[in-house]
């Protein structure tokens, strides 16, 4: 199995968001991996259809295994073959890192912010790619964005 590089990662989800313009959401107004109008989040976007199931709503898609990371919501027992069939190495510290931070420091952000969710995205985007050493050159959308 060929797994996707953290650069790989970061370049499908923040072209994802960046063309998506908004939040997935539920008539709740919830964050969730498959939302209202065929949206995604930051790891929905990652979750291959056949993949899916609407018991992955409010669960976790890895332990908790970091200082600071909520805790009490079980892991979904669907996500571990959900996400080898993405391509994410779900054994790799890093690759769990950037993928809660581009869930819960990206997507989940916008939701507490009170500039426009592309903006908000943009600049929490690239200070993403800053703090795991990651180029914006292949998002279109952030090339001289803010």
């Amino acid at each position: 199995m060929t797994f996707l590089t953290p650069q790989q990662i970061f370049d499908k989800v923040a072209t994802h968001l960046m063309t998506q313009g908004k939040q997935a959401h539920n008539e709740r107004n919830e964050c969730v991996y498959r939302g209202l109008g065929g949206t995604s989040c930051a790891m929905g976007c990652l979750i291959p259809d056949e993949c899916y199931d609407q018991g992955m709503e409010d669960r976790k898609f890895f332990p908790t295994d970091e200082p600071g990371m909520r805790t009490g919501t079980a892991v979904s027992e669907k996500f571990p073959e959900a996400l080898v069939a993405a391509g994410i190495d779900a054994s790799n510290a890093q690759v769990r890192r950037l993928c809660r931070h581009l869930q819960c420091g990206v997507h989940d952000l916008s939701i507490w912010d009170s500039e426009s969710t592309v903006d908000t995205w943009v600049k929490a985007l690239k200070a993403t790619a800053l703090l795991f050493h990651l180029s914006i050159t292949n998002v279109p959308q952030l090339q001289g964005a803010l």
